[in-house]
């Protein structure tokens, strides 16, 4: 009876569905899988876009130093 509680018995015939269950308890758990899965690639697009941030900053530093040793270098010339 446990089975018809998490796969839907009554798709493959009207007595089993009324007999084992109707999988009520597995659409639950497909639902709470699906809202977890949403969370999880919400939460992955934030940190990606976090570090994409932290990346493009880190590069636009590292630019702005070396423009700085090249006018250096020109005015010494």
């Amino acid at each position: 009876s446990y089975f018809g509680t998490v796969i839907p018995m009554h798709i493959f015939s009207y007595n089993l569905g009324q007999k084992y269950g109707k999988g009520e308890f597995g659409k639950l758990i497909f639902g709470l899988v699906i809202v977890s899965a949403v969370i999880i690639i919400i939460g992955g697009v934030g940190i990606t876009m976090l570090f994409l941030c932290f990346a493009f900053y880190c590069l636009k530093t590292v630019s702005m130093f070396s423009d700085n040793i090249k006018e250096k270098g020109k005015g010494k010339s």
